[in-house]
């Protein structure tokens, strides 16, 4: 994961020597919890891209890493972080007033 960016390789040991399978951009898409039933695999979840419907799906190797996952996928996106930073503007503008009326 590099940016909004997931390189996906066919083995872990192709990792920084071949190039990626795949590379999904991580816009317009939901992060989900699978059964883990359904899919055969402890902590699974999908990365669903809404424009197209396509999924992808991934295990973690344990609860810790499977949060990781969850919370570093979520952030990715542009939006996510344009969303963020307006939030962060509205909070110091809001403090900057704050401090004027005080004043």
């Amino acid at each position: 994961l590099k940016a909004n960016l997931l390189f996906l390789f066919g083995q872990q040991t192709d990792v920084g020597i071949e190039a990626p399978s795949i590379i999904l951009i991580l816009e317009d898409c939901y992060i989900e919890l699978c059964d883990d039933n359904a899919t055969g695999h402890l902590y699974s979840f999908q990365v669903v891209l809404k424009t197209t419907g396509r999924t992808f799906t991934f295990a973690a190797d344990g609860f810790k890493a499977l949060e990781r996952w969850i919370s570093s996928l979520t952030v990715a996106s542009v939006e996510y972080i344009n969303i963020t930073k307006q939030s962060f503007l509205e909070q110091i503008a809001a403090a900057g007033d704050a401090k004027k009326t005080n004043d």
